[in-house]
């Protein structure tokens, strides 16, 4: 390529309807009139327009963050837009047959992104137990993209304060979503060690006064917190293992 220049100038039609884009090169000034491509462009038309494959209310700009891992980002991306080879995802494609779709987790439920995420009993126990840790109480939505918002939300400190929520959220599903981490003692070292640094770096000046004096004493304290959730953990598998 040597010293080449690559732009990205583009243009899509969805005149095929249903899920199929064509995409389609613009003339530009530039070079005479050639054709040009510019991912930046591309981006900026798949993320603004209403013609996407998810509704058009969802800005999934906000999963780009420059603190959050790459691969958390895409993640989430692909979670809001139910893209992940879950168990009934891969039952659509004949890939699986329907009696393979047992949670990967162990609880012997169905398996599809909103259970693994939000509805497995370890994931569960850990959404509540991240929520008494900000010292709020209340039913997380089960739709990723809506609990996204309604944990970004749950305060009114802004965008600032939107910002570092959504932060948690996409580090916590990201956990989650991690194959390594399915057995359940790694996913709480994980866990524990990203609500401490968290907490530590953006969140202590925020909370209520109870919030914030756990920041102080988390160093300190999240092993026994770690601990307690292991064994709410342990119990759980174990009443599912008796039932199935």
């Amino acid at each position: 390529m040597g010293g080449a220049r690559m732009g990205v100038v583009i243009a899509y039609s969805n005149r095929y309807g249903g899920e199929t884009c064509a995409w389609v090169g613009l003339k530009t000034s530039r070079g005479g009139g050639k054709f040009e491509y510019s991912v930046k462009e591309a981006y900026q038309k798949i993320s603004k327009s209403k013609v996407t494959l998810v509704e058009a209310n969802k800005d999934l700009t906000a999963a780009w963050n420059c603190l959050v891992p790459l691969k958390i980002s895409i993640l989430a991306w692909r979670i809001w837009q139910n893209r992940l080879s879950s168990k009934d995802n891969l039952v659509k494609r004949d890939i699986l047959v329907e009696s393979q779709n047992s949670c990967s987790f162990g609880c012997g439920k169905e398996e599809n992104i909103s259970h693994i995420f939000f509805e497995c009993p370890p994931t569960l126990t850990t959404w509540n137990e991240v929520l008494s840790w900000l010292d709020f109480t209340f039913v997380l939505h089960n739709s990723s993209w809506q609990n996204f918002v309604q944990f970004t939300g749950i305060t009114n400190g802004g965008r600032v304060f939107k910002e570092r929520f959504a932060i948690i959220w996409l580090q916590l599903s990201g956990t989650f979503g991690n194959k390594a981490t399915k057995r359940f003692l790694k996913i709480l070292n994980c866990i524990a060690d990203m609500l401490f640094l968290t907490f530590k770096l953006f969140l202590g000046d925020g909370l209520s006064q109870k919030s914030r004096d756990l920041v102080m004493i988390y160093s300190g304290g999240y092993q026994i917190r770690k601990r307690v959730l292991a064994g709410q953990i342990r119990q759980i598998r174990g009443i599912s293992a008796v039932a199935g």
